[in-house]
């Protein structure tokens, strides 16, 4: 549905992106993530044609609407967008903001009522937005996106000035709403917890430049580089060099999810959730400190030779003071220093 190849932008001589590609399937949601400053806006305003690219290509749904040769008007892509903010029109209905980019047919009414009644909000029709609260607005901005029933849904970080409670709360909502209208669509967040709950495929943004795209869990369990691991998740970093088919460590021999190669040095990256630890009044290790989330707790331990944080189940994650045997669980990414 969506192509993007080799996709560049420069302003006043600086790079913002550069040779960016990334592909998106029909009645997919992928998720944009990247830190502040990685270029997700410049990105999305490209997609949507308020921005024209230095070089490259935008083709969606087998047209071609943006290179060095074409331009297609915003207007004119078949874009939907959802903005941060819900840009509603405040002296408008709910209806009637709904409505708003559907031209004067018999089945307006009908449409505008049906995204209502999918957004859960069939009895604010006649209400103004202002007598809304944040997370109806966004429902509403986003049945207005889909109204026209749009080629191509941008999500520009809608959820980012709702509260934690809420954003889990509408992020299943838009992700059912999406569902149901078999709707293809960017998510653009720096949220990782947000782009790997929503999404089916999610892209890392960092400097201008995809480094990594494809399923939340492939993303999380075997990011591409060092800065993706550190980035998406608590990562405890460890030296290690490979001897044999493992690679030792000062938490033992652990073995690697990635090809390694005889006597190569680098770092062994490890999930925090991976640290198993056993309570051993003489085991090797002590816990240092703790913090308590309910469902879980981050525990600080100081073993024989370094510091760890793991995470452990809440109701029973080990006392400040208590020894344990630390074991890590399942294989571990090695990235070597070569490619740092």
């Amino acid at each position: 549905m969506l192509k993007i190849s080799n996709l560049a932008i420069s302003y006043g001589g600086k790079s913002v992106l550069s040779d960016l590609s990334l592909h998106a399937s029909r009645g997919e949601l992928t998720a944009i993530l990247g830190a502040s400053g990685a270029g997700k806006s410049t990105l999305l305003r490209l997609i949507a044609g308020f921005e024209r690219p230095t070089s490259g290509e935008i083709w969606l749904d087998d047209t071609q609407i943006a290179g060095d040769q074409v331009f297609v008007a915003p207007e004119h892509r078949g874009i939907g967008i959802v903005p941060q903010d819900s840009a509603l029109f405040s002296h408008l209905s709910v209806a009637e903001n709904v409505g708003f980019g559907l031209a004067k047919s018999p089945t307006k009414a009908a449409r505008v009522q049906e995204l209502l009644k999918l957004v859960g909000l069939e009895e604010f029709a006649n209400r103004k937005p202002a007598s809304l609260s944040g997370g109806q607005q966004q429902r509403v901005a986003l049945a207005r996106a889909l109204a026209p029933k749009p080629k191509l849904i941008l999500l520009d970080e809608p959820f980012s000035a709702l509260d934690q409670e809420l954003r889990a709360r509408l992020r299943d909502d838009v992700k059912r709403v999406l569902k149901a209208e078999n709707a293809t669509a960017i998510l653009v967040t720096h949220d990782q917890e947000e782009a790997l709950s929503l999404a089916e495929k999610v892209a890392v943004l960092r400097d201008g430049r995809i480094i990594q795209a494809g399923a939340p869990t492939e993303i999380y369990n075997a990011p591409a580089d060092l800065g993706i691991a550190t980035f998406l998740g608590d990562s405890v970093l460890v030296d290690g060099v490979v001897v044999g088919d493992k690679i030792e460590t000062d938490l033992g021999k652990l073995s690697a999810l990635n090809s390694v190669t005889e006597g190569e040095r680098g770092v062994v990256a490890i999930r925090s959730e991976n640290f198993y630890l056993q309570p051993n009044p003489s085991g090797d290790s002590e816990v240092v400190g703790r913090v308590f989330f309910g469902h879980d707790a981050v525990v600080e331990v100081q073993t024989p030779k370094l510091k760890i944080r793991a995470r452990s189940n809440g109701p029973f994650a080990p006392e400040v003071g208590m020894r344990v045997t630390v074991w890590v669980r399942g294989a571990v990414n090695f990235y070597p220093a070569s490619s740092q």
